[in-house]
């Protein structure tokens, strides 16, 4: 939902953890620099993922990528140099 010089966020009530929304005001800068934070911890989820024998854990590395990815979307998507 970018706006005019930069991005806003917006999670609906409910979705965080002490029931209320969230709304995020970014400068173009600041979210070039999230977008930037989160698809490095994509990528680090999937190689943590990759070298975990733990089942459960894996699980839940999979389940934190996923939220990450969903996040990452919001912001623009991965860098594109570096498909996903």
């Amino acid at each position: 939902m970018p706006t005019a010089g930069g991005a806003r966020l917006t999670c609906p009530a409910g979705r965080t953890q002490k029931g209320r929304g969230l709304d995020l005001h970014l400068s173009d800068d600041d979210r070039d620099l999230l977008r930037e934070i989160l698809d490095s911890a994509y990528r680090d989820l999937s190689y943590e993922i990759a070298d975990t024998d733990n089942y459960t854990f894996r699980q839940q590395l999979k389940d934190r990528r996923e939220r990450v990815g969903r996040i990452l979307t919001e912001v623009g998507g991965p860098l594109e140099d570096k498909p996903l």
